[in-house]
């Protein structure tokens, strides 16, 4: 089985309108964790067999991710214009995003795709020995695809052309009793 380092994952961002464009946030020095949960919906009945209670799946929730950059107010991706870090936590504006995974020793990457809004921004602490960082974290609001290559179109509604998706988790369903 191979094993990949994080060196050179990236968070990106469809900065375009017509066409997607998709731009990569820089000094980026970590990509947080991305948890998507479903709630639990208990389903016991009075004629449930054995002494456990018995659940199914109920809604998801996609989740959030943080990132942790190293802050550069004169970089266009950090700053408050539109597609700035800053500017779209400003605007609130939900935006299409991808993480490239790497996938194999010869550059080769696997993306997750989504569509999210700057939620909080964190500023870090000032110090004489810290760089200065910002950490926005992103709350999505979409399933979470994952796919070989970024989507390079939009359909006549203006949504992401997306690749064949993959599942980001098998489905299955719970055994019943």
């Amino acid at each position: 089985m191979a094993k990949f380092a994080g060196r050179g994952a990236q968070f990106l961002i469809d900065t375009g309108t017509t066409t997607p464009t998709w731009t990569a946030t820089g000094q980026v020095q970590e990509i947080g964790d991305l948890s998507i949960t479903a709630e639990e919906v208990e389903v016991t009945t009075l004629d449930t067999t054995g002494a456990y209670r018995d659940y199914i799946q109920g809604f998801k929730d996609p989740g959030e991710i943080e990132l942790t950059v190293m802050f550069d107010p004169a970089l266009p991706a950090h700053d408050d214009t539109a597609n700035g870090l800053i500017g779209l936590f400003a605007s609130g504006e939900t935006k299409d995003c991808a993480v490239r995974w790497n996938s194999s020793a010869a550059g080769g990457a696997t993306y997750s795709l989504f569509r999210a809004f700057i939620r909080d921004m964190t500023y870090g602490a000032l110090n004489a020995d810290d760089p200065q960082s910002i950490s926005p974290l992103w709350r999505l609001r979409s399933e979470v695809t994952f796919a070989d290559t970024l989507p390079v179109a939009r359909t006549p509604e203006g949504q992401l052309q997306m690749p064949p998706p993959r599942q980001a988790q098998p489905q299955s369903q719970p055994a019943r009793r």
